[in-house]
């Protein structure tokens, strides 16, 4: 097997996980390029990009995966990557941090997401929560990376419109590239 290939494994949060999965990648001499891994409301849930070593077997591969997912109760799912799914280069954004606070309510994550989308602003990580004040708020942190020709004031500016449209605190910080 020379392709690469993509595991995502799904399943109650427990220690070994980890281990497990990618001690089966290692013994078959693959190698993890890209991966993120995150626990929500309980469900741990890792997503990986596996480059396999020329005498990979990926029935063998399957195998392995069957048995730790039956003792971990896992959702495997093991898929070969055409190299039409690799991104074609393209020049590179303005990387910003957006985040978004407010009273827990339907809306945010779709019209957030879809001002950016419209303004050809690209997500490159999304996480949310909803933690307890004096009520129910709402936190989502984005990194995104917006095309060049967006200066950082009128990303500022309309995004102050959308937060006030969505009631909603909405702050952006340019990533320095050191910090990256």
């Amino acid at each position: 097997m020379s392709k690469r290939f993509s595991l995502s494994a799904i399943g109650h949060d427990q220690p070994g996980i980890v281990s497990a999965v990618t001690e089966i990648l290692f013994r078959a001499g693959c190698n993890i390029e890209d991966s993120a891994m995150t626990i929500l409301w309980g469900q741990f849930a890792m997503l990986l990009v596996v480059t396999p070593s020329d005498s990979t077997d990926l029935a063998g591969l399957r195998s392995e995966f069957a048995r730790v997912s039956q003792e971990l109760h896992l959702q495997l799912s093991l898929s070969e990557l055409e190299e039409t799914d690799k991104p074609e280069p393209k020049e590179p954004g303005v990387p910003y941090v957006v985040s978004v606070y407010g009273a827990d309510h339907p809306g945010i994550v779709s019209r957030t997401t879809g001002y950016l989308a419209e303004r050809r602003i690209n997500i490159t990580d999304l996480s949310t929560r909803v933690i307890q004040a004096k009520g129910p708020v709402y936190i989502m942190l984005l990194e995104v990376e917006a095309p060049r020709s967006l200066t950082e004031q009128q990303l500022k500016e309309e995004l102050f419109a959308l937060s006030q449209e969505l009631k909603v605190d909405i702050s952006v910080r340019r990533l320095e590239s050191e910090l990256l």
